[in-house]
């Protein structure tokens, strides 16, 4: 007869005994809950301690190599981003003073850069994309020049029709629809077609003037709020203009006339062409535009 062999129950009971009494199940349950709330390392870490080839560890002179190699590529590529993003910014660098010719308040000559007024309005700022713009700060205008000096643009503030017998109230608020409606009243000026675009963001109407040929003089068209019976706004009236008159709010009006002295549409042009950027720059101060 012969008797029940319960051997191999034993022998399965005994090897799963032995493989929980030292706890290797809750270690490796633990372990697996810790590495999945983990995220994984990066690639380019563990290629520290990777080789390219056989997936040997590196040595230590191997692996600072690779540290020093990866640290200066990332400041390479950190001073192109930096290139970039000043190369979108507006340049800061003074324009040098070159020269200066005539009586106070003297013409300047400057380099390329940024040039700011001491004088006409403090904090008013352009800049020069090429040498040679010359500059007067006077008190009640700022005008700039360049070679060939056939040409030439001012710059005021606040301009007001000039005192008449027949105006009770010259210090008329300085908007552009009064201002226009004055040239063409006055009589003295050919207003060509008006065009409106904008100028750093402030609305601009932009017109052409001829001086009407009568045998006399002209008369003061413009002075300004801060002097009325100082310089004319216009002040060669004979000559070929190009006017735009910019709204910068709060009531403020800044006009810009553009002469050219031979009085040639292309010479006008041509400059107007070369002062654009320069226009384009002009930064205000915020006493006047806030």
């Amino acid at each position: 007869m012969t008797t029940h062999d319960a051997f191999g129950e034993r022998l399965a009971a005994w090897f799963e005994g032995e493989a929980t009494a030292d706890g290797a199940a809750v270690i490796l349950e633990a372990a697996l809950e810790r590495t999945a709330a983990r995220r994984p390392r990066a690639a380019w870490l563990v290629g520290l301690r990777r080789s390219t080839g056989g997936g040997m560890p590196l040595g230590r002179s191997a692996t600072r190599r690779f540290v020093s190699v990866a640290i200066a590529a990332l400041a390479i590529a950190a001073l192109l981003a930096g290139a970039l993003l000043l190369a979108g910014q507006r340049r800061t660098l003074p324009a040098p003073q070159i020269q200066c010719v005539g009586s106070a308040p003297m013409l300047c000559g400057y380099g390329a850069g940024d040039w700011t007024s001491t004088v006409f309005a403090s904090g008013l700022s352009a800049r020069f994309p090429v040498d040679g713009w010359y500059v007067r700060d006077a008190p009640d205008h700022v005008e700039f020049k360049i070679a060939p000096m056939t040409s030439v643009a001012t710059i005021h503030l606040d301009p007001i029709p000039a005192a008449e017998p027949w105006l009770t109230d010259p210090d008329t608020p300085a908007s552009i629809p009064i201002l226009l409606d004055w040239l063409t009243h006055d009589g003295q000026f050919v207003v060509g077609p008006t065009w409106i675009d904008e100028t750093n963001g402030f609305p601009t109407t932009t017109f052409d003037l001829r001086f009407k040929p009568t045998g006399h003089a002209c008369r003061g068209i413009f002075g300004t709020r801060a002097n009325p019976t100082g310089r004319d706004v216009i002040p060669d009236c004979h000559y070929l203009q190009r006017m735009s008159l910019m709204d910068v709010g709060n009531g403020h009006v800044v006009a810009v006339v553009r002469s050219a002295y031979d009085s040639r549409p292309e010479t006008l042009d041509r400059f107007d062409a070369a002062f654009a950027p320069v226009l384009e720059s002009l930064r205000l101060p915020a006493t006047i535009t806030r």
